[in-house]
């Protein structure tokens, strides 16, 4: 039966970007292997070394972290005209049993390669990284179900419950934590550790199958080998699995996975609560723009990889019901081809009264101002002024810390702050800023916000961004725009 992770909201909620950072064992293992820790746990083998109770008590239902470093890789060695394709994951996982209170944190990231048929390394230019959203996850102890908390940009903290939907029913069962968020080493016996011909601690196969399916592998690459490696206090700090390798004869099918184990008895999962960071002057700059009756802001776009940017100016102006966007440094209209100056223009009368149309500067005849369509029948509408300014009211000064001269934002906001700061307007706005963000910080001169400067992470290539607020309040709009549109 086909699932997906949805999250059920029980407050006001932003959206949850995440991805799925483990793969979900069927309820039947779980079940199993539910039913097999508890018998463990009430009587470990009296002849196991205590070496080995005492490594695997280091991990189960014991705090501690995780980093997970896996790859699958897909090739083709007997066709040179398919890409070879490298899928790799660094994980951190935090799992945290304070005070009878299950709890369990993840962060980290995947990348995407294609490899050079020669090498097998990645292609220069061939990698694309996504993040892995933070998530923080308990456990109800009254239900057993699993509940996220995360941070949203007013400082607001939003609860939120895990479900998978059934794609065939439509219907959504909240997610039990144990199923999902897993300490899989609770489910580890004694008996399932011992020591090899070659002195290695090996950990049964059936079991190391559990771990690497509950560490985000499946169950196509099967496990051969998995050894366990232990601290010098008995504690397990490392777990080498050797995986096998699919020939179909068209492709080849490679898996690797590595665990290394800290923080025994240490690791903690916080529950996340509003920020306190106490920045009066930031507030007030944050605020400003609600109430200016017109203002300049000025984007520039760079690419890391080789330098080349992009600049559009917007001429904000509330009290004659204009935005206008130029492109580029030119003093006159952008009439380049690769993209458009734009109006956003409030409606006195008609079916929009009261909104913003949108109006793109483009050649058709001639140069000329002409509605933007979203389809064939309907244009582009704004609703409102608060829907073309960017959204610095909507963010709390709380989540900034200061460093230096500069409010830098608490990195679990990474992914999308930086979209609040950004263009509202289509064709202005870099829509990456809204999933693939790499965070903000911003400059504050005489009150306002002087500069933000965010980045984002597309298809491989980092992008910074920077925005220039300037003449609040004392903004004309250019003439030799107003002699094109007026």
């Amino acid at each position: 039966m086909n699932k997906k992770t949805a999250f059920l909201f029980l407050l006001p909620a932003l959206f949850l970007a995440s991805c799925d950072t483990t793969s979900s064992t069927s309820s039947s293992t779980s079940s199993s292997s539910s039913s097999s820790s508890s018998s463990s746990s009430s009587s470990s083998s009296s002849s196991a070394p205590e070496s080995l109770t005492k490594a695997l008590n280091s991990l189960r239902k014991n705090n501690h972290q995780v980093d997970i470093d896996s790859t699958v890789r897909v090739l083709h060695p007997n066709d040179p005209y398919s890409i070879d394709l490298e899928i790799a994951t660094e994980e951190t996982i935090v799992q945290s049993y304070d005070n009878g209170e299950r709890g369990y944190r993840v962060e980290g990231q995947r990348s995407s390669s294609n490899l050079d048929k020669e090498t097998g390394e990645p292609m220069e230019g061939g990698t694309t990284v996504y993040p892995i959203a933070t998530q923080v996850i308990f456990e109800d102890p009254d239900t057993g179900l699993a509940y996220s908390e995360y941070l949203n940009v007013d400082n607001t903290v939003t609860l939120s419950l895990p479900s998978n939907q059934d794609s065939e029913t439509g219907v959504y069962d909240p997610v039990v934590f144990d199923s999902e968020f897993r300490n899989p080493w609770d489910y580890v016996e004694v008996s399932d550790l011992s020591y090899g011909e070659d002195g290695n601690i090996h950990l049964d196969l059936d079991k190391a199958e559990f771990l690497k399916e509950s560490y985000g592998l499946t169950s196509v690459n099967k496990v051969e080998d998995c050894i366990v490696s232990l601290n010098s206090d008995d504690e397990i700090a490392a777990v080498r699995f050797t995986i096998d390798d699919i020939d179909s004869g068209s492709f080849v099918r490679e898996s690797t996975l590595d665990l290394t184990y800290s923080l025994h008895g240490e690791a903690k999962v916080d529950h996340v609560v509003p920020l306190t960071n106490d920045n009066p002057e930031l507030a007030t700059a944050l605020s400003a723009l609600a109430t200016a009756k017109n203002f300049t802001y000025t984007k520039t776009l760079t690419n890391l990889s080789d330098g080349s940017t992009k600049k559009t100016t917007g001429y904000y102006d509330r009290e004659n019901g204009l935005v206008y966007f130029h492109q580029g440094e030119q003093d006159g209209m952008y009439t380049n081809g690769d993209d458009y100056d734009y109006v956003a223009a409030l409606q006195s009368g008609g079916e929009y009264a009261g909104s913003y149309l949108g109006y793109e500067y483009s050649f058709s005849t001639s140069w000329d101002w002409g509605v933007i369509m979203v389809s064939s029948s309907a244009p582009y509408v704004i609703p409102s002024w608060d829907a073309l300014i960017p959204q610095f009211d909507s963010v709390s000064a709380a989540i900034f810390h200061k460093e230096g001269d500069q409010y830098v934002n608490d990195p679990s906001l990474d992914v999308s702050i930086g979209s609040y700061f950004d263009n509202p307007f289509l064709g202005t706005n870099s829509e990456a800023l809204e999933t693939d963000g790499t965070g903000v910080s911003l400059t504050v001169q005489n009150g306002q916000i002087d500069t933000v400067t965010a980045g984002f992470d597309f298809m491989g290539t980092l992008y910074e961004v920077t925005f220039t607020l300037s003449d609040v309040n004392e903004t004309t709009l250019p003439d030799y725009f107003l002699e094109t549109w007026n």
